[in-house]
């Protein structure tokens, strides 16, 4: 990465970005050929930068810090009825499966609904750097970043899914980095460097349920998509990728 570095002046700056769905283009229904308007979001980026001389000459320091949350991602396909493209499965199909499940097993199996879910993103730096001398140099810099992804899986032209499908996969980078440069002669220089890196990556299921699909075959229902599928899917519980799926370097 390269970044800023600090000087003999303290500067800054503090920055807001913010965006909905009325700046937004239409997004288009391939069921039907038209077009509709995006899903209601927000998503606001806000941030600071502040470096300066901690000895004049000398030694410099750099920081930066930066949030983003977002609510846009959404799901792409839904019931028929709805305003995303449609798969050929009613909402009186799922309406019963979720009155099955919860009645009989005393289990929320979720609804085809994204509401509250926010992508938020947090990354923060700080970096040192000094002049030793005349002929060398070093800069010491700490970065990391954590961030809260909401992930929607199984939407296709022939399935879709429930909230207890879905899962925010949740990240952590961290990394440390050390460089050391040398002017040895007019024709002769070094750079040193070492380096360490942290990554975790963890799925947070909204379900303890194994996946479970339903498939709606025979006749379809009226009003299905010309292309639909006669063997239409339903589907809910952990995906089946996802179980304790950490991943750590």
């Amino acid at each position: 990465a390269v970044t800023k570095s600090g000087t003999n002046d303290f500067k800054g700056s503090v920055y807001y970005i913010y965006r909905d769905d009325r700046g937004a283009g239409r997004r288009f229904n391939r069921t039907t050929g038209t077009y509709f308007d995006a899903p209601e979001f927000e998503e606001d980026t806000k941030g600071f930068t502040f470096g300066g001389p901690l000895l004049k000459d000398r030694l410099f320091f750099f920081a930066a810090y930066e949030e983003l949350t977002s609510t846009r991602s959404t799901p792409e396909f839904g019931p028929l009825g709805c305003a995303r493209t449609n798969v050929a499965i009613t909402q009186s199909a799922i309406t019963g499966a979720q009155n099955i499940a919860s009645t009989n097993y005393s289990v929320d199996i979720g609804s085809t609904e994204a509401s509250g879910a926010e992508l938020e993103v947090t990354d923060a730096l700080l970096k040192l750097d000094a002049n030793i001398g005349e002929r060398h140099r070093a800069s010491l810099r700490w970065s990391k970043t954590e961030q809260t992804d909401p992930i929607y899986p199984t939407f296709f032209n022939n399935a879709i899914s429930l909230s207890s499908h879905w899962y925010n996969q949740e990240k952590v980078i961290e990394t440390y980095v050390g460089e050391f440069f040398s002017d040895w002669t007019d024709t002769f220089s070094t750079e040193f460097k070492a380096s360490y890196r942290d990554y975790v990556s963890t799925p947070i299921n909204n379900s303890d349920l194994p996946q479970i699909r339903l498939n709606f075959a025979g006749a379809l229902p009226a009003g299905s998509p010309a292309v639909a599928s006669t063997s239409a899917g339903l589907v809910f519980g952990t995906e089946r990728s996802r179980h304790f799926n950490d991943l750590s370097t």
